[in-house]
């Protein structure tokens, strides 16, 4: 296929000898492996998303470890919170399905005590954050149209792995690359 394999996209840096591998193999074990690859690009004038959870419907119970991981790896910096990097909810891994939907509702009415658990990592170009797979978490408004420095696109990759044995959603189609999304 075209694009995410090549260069600069295909680039080894970015896939075999990517610097997160070692924690991914630490989590996931040594037969993790790629499921999905896209970019992610938040325009100027976008608004926040909504609060979710990739996993959404993987059914995930509490009590499973992590078996999925997403990696986002900014391709411009975050560094400014005008280009809308995203925000996640610390410890919303470990909430149950009815806790997260309870959560993300409150969060909708204006926060609630949730919002204190947000955290929102101005990352460099070319950094990565890896969280589980069933954080909850959403990108943030792209305000750059207001800005001096005038408005700017925020394009990420997101790269998502699971560990052996790991199953597919039904609806989630074959692993591969996903379009580009823009936002």
């Amino acid at each position: 296929s075209k694009g995410m394999d090549e260069p600069p996209l295909g680039d080894a840096a970015l896939h075999a000898d990517a610097p997160w591998l070692p924690l991914i193999h630490a989590v996931l074990g040594p037969d993790a492996q790629e499921l999905w690859r896209g970019i992610l690009d938040n325009r100027p004038g976008s608004d926040d998303q909504e609060w979710h959870r990739d996993g959404e419907k993987l059914q995930m119970a509490i009590t499973e470890t992590c078996s999925c991981i997403t990696v986002f790896i900014p391709l411009v910096d975050f560094s400014d919170p005008a280009v809308g990097p995203p925000t996640f909810l610390e410890g919303s891994h470990a909430w149950t399905e009815w806790h997260a939907q309870l959560r993300k509702a409150e969060l909708a009415a204006d926060g609630g005590e949730a919002l204190d658990r947000a955290r929102t990592p101005l990352l460099r170009r070319g950094s990565a954050i890896a969280f589980d797979y069933r954080t909850v978490h959403r990108g943030t408004a792209n305000l750059t149209a207001s800005t001096p420095q005038g408005a700017r696109n925020r394009p990420m990759l997101y790269v998502i792995f699971a560990g052996a044995g790991y199953g597919l959603p039904a609806a989630g189609g074959a692993p591969g690359i996903a379009p580009p999304v823009a936002v």
